[in-house]
């Protein structure tokens, strides 16, 4: 099987011949591994696809995928982000403080703003490359991340509290943000849309809390991107065993991605053989500090406790840290062959 054959089969439930690698990459690890600023991830379309497809020739991957990071959404709403020659994009104030301003909040044409062309032109051309034999997925960054960029992390949290039509009506905004985000991506020719949100964890807010003001708009998300018939990923991003039982009842999510804190065998044993669950290698502990031979002892387990009836793919907990030992990275992808292959599980 393809890398896309083998992605695609697993994200359906069907049957593959090994259980599949993504790799999450972040910009950081993308530029830097071969030589590039960061800043050429959002600008520079030439120099944005040659660090892909040079990540893709030394570490395949069965899926990999390209990210817009949340300060870049501030462009949505006229609020552009500086973009630091060698760094991440850096919203530096809320784009809203009031229910006034949200009641004036307009969308801009997201296909009409120059950085997002620029994604989308990356997006097309990596499908137009790697398309025929690795799934090729887009990362919309999450309702409730996308909220607290838009208003900052104190203003929300004590709105949760104090102004819950504040949340609601925020909450609100950056769904429809990320729907329309996700359909551009889709339009570009991806397969999968990887949608994490830790701002709505247990690490941030109650379960109470998330099934009233998260819940409603995840499943807006999912239910939106659906009926664009691609693949959709929901990684909830951190101490999610409080949400296990709640996140099962989110409509429109074909896989779950939790966090390298969630055991992978307890996440199989609550969500049954027949969910296709990601499951995490730890990013910092083994892929980050580990050695090559931990990264494999590690894999080897994951493998034995989640994908026994396949179902299964293998990713980092939560993204590849950016400086990662690229010996880690290859280690990770050969353990995935060596003990991956569903006749040996």
């Amino acid at each position: 099987m393809t890398g896309k054959q083998r992605f695609l089969a697993t994200m359906a439930g069907q049957e593959a011949d090994r259980v599949p690698i993504s790799l999450l990459l972040e910009p950081e690890f993308v530029m830097h591994s071969y030589g590039e600023k960061v800043s050429n991830y959002y600008k520079n379309i030439d120099k944005c696809v040659g660090a892909f497809l040079n990540v893709q020739r030394a570490f395949p991957a069965d899926a990999i995928d390209v990210t817009t990071t949340l300060p870049q959404l501030g462009e949505v709403f006229g609020h552009p982000p500086s973009y630091p020659d060698d760094g991440y994009p850096v919203l530096k104030e809320p784009v809203f403080n009031s229910m006034e301003d949200l009641a004036k909040a307009r969308i801009r044409d997201i296909g009409s703003i120059p950085v997002f062309q620029a994604k989308f032109e990356v997006l097309e051309q990596l499908v137009g490359y790697l398309g025929e034999e690795v799934a090729i997925g887009a990362r919309c960054t999450g309702t409730f991340n996308l909220a607290r960029e838009l208003v900052g992390n104190e203003r929300l949290l004590t709105a949760i509290v104090m102004e819950p039509d504040f949340v609601h009506k925020i909450a609100s905004l950056a769904c429809e943000v990320m729907i329309r985000l996700g359909k551009e991506y889709i339009n570009c020719g991806v397969d999968f849309i990887y949608y994490p949100d830790g701002a709505s964890s247990p690490s941030w807010i109650s379960p109470d809390q998330y099934e009233e003001f998260a819940m409603p708009y995840h499943e807006r998300f999912f239910e939106s991107i659906k009926t664009m018939g691609v693949k959709t990923v929901y990684h909830p991003c951190g101490g999610e065993y409080p949400i296990l039982c709640q996140v099962r009842t989110i409509k429109g999510i074909d896989a779950y991605h939790f966090s390298e804190l969630v055991d992978p065998g307890v996440s199989r044993k609550i969500y049954g053989p027949r969910k296709v669950l990601w499951a995490s290698v730890n990013p910092y502990r083994t892929l980050l500090r580990g050695s090559p031979a931990d990264v494999k002892a590690e894999v080897k387990s994951v493998v034995e406790k989640a994908a026994q009836a396949g179902n299964t793919i293998i990713a980092p907990g939560c993204t590849l840290p950016a400086l990662t030992p690229k010996e880690n990275i290859t280690a990770m992808v050969n353990a995935v062959r060596e003990f991956g292959k569903m006749e040996a599980v």
